[in-house]
């Protein structure tokens, strides 16, 4: 999933609203007296300081108490505007220019304020009643240019931009005259918005060399080089910038956030918007989530200045939620759906909320979600998007599967058609060795795997809830020409593959090269790759290769845990999980049970109410297995089960019900990879069926490719999944999710409590379904066995 990045190149900067110098009342009625002028001198004195906050609210309560009056009104705006409070300093503004209509500054500052809310139309109609005033016709041109470019109405804002643009004069004789940094920087965003990045890059350099560094040029030259998929430059450029905002604004508190600690909030100042660190943070964010390193992406967004989550923009606010959606999804979801109420622009927010509803598989919230916002006029959600939504929706939301496969094929045709298109224009540009068109069309060609890939991995998901794994890999070798080198899909190729229990050398040969690049940083390795990849090497008789990798793993999560106790790891409990699963599905108990108990250790760190699901669910299968006499087990197992309940006993009496997070991303590749069903109650199900279906194992697989995006600009369709991205942090309305609900683990409706009270309300019974009693009464029936 991509980041938000829903800010635009930045336009000409408009003139700000002032005040006016006229003297304040000489008191607040009934709260604080002051001498005469001294009132006025202490409130322009907490705008000096820029304590704008406070003079907000002092001169709300004088107004409170007095009539309006033009200076505490305009002051009042002013303050207002710098706080980034638009929409009060549009009622301030509103007022002033109603009950002052000779006064044109009024109108203007205005005009201006609307077009901060994104007030179009209105905005507008009060640049036409000052067309009366030249002496704004600068200001006013920008205003019409700035409404024209959001309303996409790029031939009109290009005309005004021609027709006010100062006419250059050489500097001496004989030579040409100067560019127009104006008027380049405004044909650069008109050139950005038609997607001419290229172009627009070029034309944000120029204004540079005439101006000089200036924070909201290199932001904009980053934002065309994140455009044009040149993500080394644009780290470069946004490096400048930030270090350039450290320097010159070190009160806004670059860095102290991911220090640890409660650090006071910089609040919305003019000087932040200004030094563009936001934006820059965010688009940061965005590029690191690009190239997969998430760390680094949570990293950039802790980095930029601290404010509170009430104060944070909607970019940052939609990338907050997506880059921590695995460890806090109800708190992702919360702020998605916020976003989607309180954002005019909907269309990154709610596509992101779509494709992530579809992602946790819940797909009833996504088809209520596509019919609101569906509706005849309205197109807030992309062509593309909308129909992966509806074949996902009627593929596994009780509608047709074969419906939902059809359409997913013409969507993937449609896409084969346009990549075999662009190789052979890649092929001809090549040979003509035009270079600058090479790069246009390989950069096309990424964006359109990018949109092939989830349609690919959808049309699997139907085979493979079906169990047809043969299905599935006859439709990835299909695609075997244009997705070979597309880690995604050899990714699912090896889980398909391992799902086939006569291909474990087959699928070995596509999950090595996972490990093998990640040496020496096994953890950033999914968990559930290492499992597979175990297994398949202990079914080869390679086990000491399967020691090697599990020791390795070992190693670096103890040098983690060191490093950060607070932080759990549970790639090797995986490990072990899926062995010992695999041992007891072959009914090796000794050796699988020893494989299941080695994955709790230490109990503190591993037990909880997810690891706990799985590993009872072996232990059952041996009380089976022991209730019917299959197997003799040796004295030494006996003891360290009876150990293995106690130590499950000690730390799951204060356990927590709840999921954990960190267990929780990879519970939906788990549950499948071990293969053992779930029971709605406490020794309900089958154990020695659940073991048997052991051989179900392998990840979740498909539909790796379709996560929803980050979100990186409002005009972007691209991503993975067809989503949108998000980088900047100013204006333009974040894109994401906004989901109520879980939707993704095993619970999937909401898991409410422990194992053993999914489906019951009963206090008393929720009170027992808890780790411990489970442990005590799986203890107790082995002491039975035993006599």
């Amino acid at each position: 999933m991509p980041p938000h990045t829903s800010y635009k190149p930045r336009d000409a900067a408009t003139a700000r609203p002032m005040t006016t110098a006229a003297g304040l009342r000489g008191h607040v009625a009934g709260v604080t007296s002051y001498g005469e002028g001294t009132y006025t001198q202490y409130i322009y004195s907490l705008v000096r300081d820029k304590k704008y906050a406070q003079v907000v609210k002092l001169l709300t309560s004088e107004l409170s108490w007095t009539l309006n009056e033009r200076a505490s009104l305009s002051l009042l705006a002013f303050c207002q505007y710098e706080l980034q409070d638009f929409v009060g300093a549009v009622e301030t503004y509103q007022t002033l220019a109603t009950q002052w209509p000779t006064v044109p500054e009024y109108q203007l500052y205005y005009a201006q304020t609307l077009v901060k809310t994104e007030q179009y139309p209105m905005a507008q109609k009060v640049c036409q009643r000052l067309a009366d005033h030249p002496q704004f016709m600068r200001q006013v041109s920008q205003l019409q240019i700035i409404i024209n470019y959001e309303t996409d109405e790029l031939e009109v804002c290009r005309h005004i931009i021609n027709k006010t643009a100062p006419a250059a004069t050489p500097t001496t004789p004989g030579t040409l005259p100067p560019p127009n940094p104006e008027l380049l920087t405004n044909q650069a965003c008109i050139a950005y918005k038609e997607g001419k990045y290229e172009e627009s890059c070029q034309k944000y350099a120029e204004a540079t060399k005439i101006l000089g560094f200036q924070p909201a040029l290199g932001f904009n030259t980053a934002l065309c080089h994140y455009r044009l998929k040149q993500y080394v430059s644009a780290l470069k450029c946004l490096t400048e910038v930030i270090e350039r905002g450290i320097q010159a604004h070190p009160d806004l508190g670059v860095g102290t956030a991911s220090q640890g600690g409660i650090v006071p909030s910089v609040g919305n100042s003019q000087t932040l918007h200004d030094s563009y660190l936001v934006e820059c943070f965010n688009l940061k964010a965005a590029i690191e989530y690009q190239l997969k390193n998430k760390d680094a992406a949570k990293e950039a967004l802790l980095d930029m200045p601290p404010r509170r989550e009430d104060e944070l923009d909607p970019v940052t606010l939609h990338n907050h939620a997506l880059m921590n959606m695995d460890s806090d999804p109800n708190g992702g979801f919360e702020k998605l759906h916020f976003l989607l109420s309180d954002v005019p622009k909907l269309e990154e927010t709610l596509e992101n909320l779509l494709l992530l509803y579809v992602k946790y598989e819940s797909y009833d919230a996504a088809a209520d979600l596509l019919a609101q916002f569906t509706q005849p006029g309205m197109n807030v959600v992309s062509p593309f998007t909308r129909d992966m939504v509806e074949a996902a929706i009627a593929a596994h939301g009780g509608g047709s599967k074969e419906a939902a496969f059809k359409k997913l094929s013409e969507l993937g045709a449609q896409q084969t058609d346009e990549l075999k298109k662009l190789t052979r224009q890649i092929q001809d540009a090549r040979a003509q060795y035009e270079d600058d068109q090479l790069k246009r069309l390989v950069t096309e060609y990424d964006v359109a795997i990018q949109r092939y890939v989830p349609i690919l991995m959808a049309q699997s998901k139907i085979y493979w809830d079906m169990g047809n794994y043969a299905a599935v890999e006859r439709l990835f070798r299909k695609s075997l020409d244009l997705l070979s080198d597309n880690e995604t899909w050899r990714l699912n190729v090896a889980h398909v593959l391992f799902m086939q229990d006569n291909k474990y050398k087959e699928c070995i040969e596509f999950y090595e090269p996972f490990v093998s690049k990640a040496s020496g940083q096994l953890l950033e390795v999914p968990a559930i790759v290492l499992a597979n990849l175990c297994v398949a090497y202990i079914i080869t008789s390679q086990n000491e290769l399967a020691e090697d990798i599990m020791r390795e793993v070992e190693t670096e999560e103890l040098a983690a845990q060191q490093a950060n106790p607070k932080q759990k790891h549970y790639h090797l409990c995986m490990i072990n999980l899926v062995i010992g699963t695999l041992y007891c599905s072959k009914n090796n108990y000794e050796f699988g049970i020893g494989r299941i108990i080695r994955s709790m250790e230490p109990f503190d760190q591993k037990l909880g109410p997810d690891t706990w699901f799985y590993a009872k669910r072996c232990i059952l299968a041996l009380l089976e297995a022991l209730s019917k006499q299959l197997l003799i087990l040796p004295d030494e197992t006996w003891t360290d089960v009876l150990h293995f309940l106690d130590e499950c006993e000690t730390h799951g009496r204060a356990m927590s019900a709840t999921m954990d997070s960190a267990w929780s991303t990879s519970m939906t590749q788990l549950e499948a990879s071990l293969g053992i069903a779930a029971s709605c109650g406490f020794l309900a199900a089958s154990s020695n069926h659940d073991v048997q279906a052991g051989k179900r194992r392998g990840s979740r697989a498909v539909g790796d490719g379709g996560d929803a995006n980050v979100d990186d600009d409002d005009d972007d369709s691209g991503g993975d999944g067809g989503g949108r991205e998000a980088v900047d942090g100013r204006g333009g309305g974040g894109a994401g999710s906004g989901r109520g609900g879980r939707g993704g683990d095993r619970d999937r409706a909401g898991h409410a409590g422990a194992d053993g009270a999914d489906d019951t309300d009963d206090p008393a019974a929720v009170a027992k379904a808890t780790i411990a009693f489970q442990a005590r009464m799986l203890k107790s029936l082995f002491l039975r066995l035993m006599g």
